[in-house]
């Protein structure tokens, strides 16, 4: 089973008086005919590894049989390439190309991002 964290991802959340965007953590586990299962949607702050780390607990807790994940995509939160293969064994750590070419065009001048 591949397993893709998300990351943040932002839901519009009512609250009395008001709509805001709040993060939430979303992964996604991707079986072998590459069907995509949500495992866990949880509120929490933007790149915390603390966070991250208690829904990797959480899903244990849960019965996930650590030992079938086999890759972990996952943005450049620091630390956390490092934290998944204590959590799950039996996999490989790559990195989400999306998030690393968005991160490194943003360091380009805007006017070469339109090029």
């Amino acid at each position: 089973m591949g397993f893709a964290n998300r990351g943040s991802t932002y839901f519009s959340v009512r609250r009395p008086g008001s709509v805001e965007k709040e993060p939430s953590l979303v992964v996604l586990a991707i079986d072998d005919r590459n069907h995509k299962t949500i495992l866990a949607i949880e509120p929490g702050h933007r790149d915390n590894l603390d966070s991250k780390c208690a829904v990797f607990r959480t899903l244990k807790e849960r019965g996930l049989d650590t030992f079938a994940v086999k890759i972990g995509v996952m943005g450049g939160l620091p630390r956390l390439e490092n934290l998944f293969p204590e959590e799950f064994q039996n996999c490989v750590t790559a990195r989400c190309w999306v998030q690393s070419l968005r991160n490194s065009i943003a360091k380009f001048s805007q006017d070469y991002r339109s090029i």
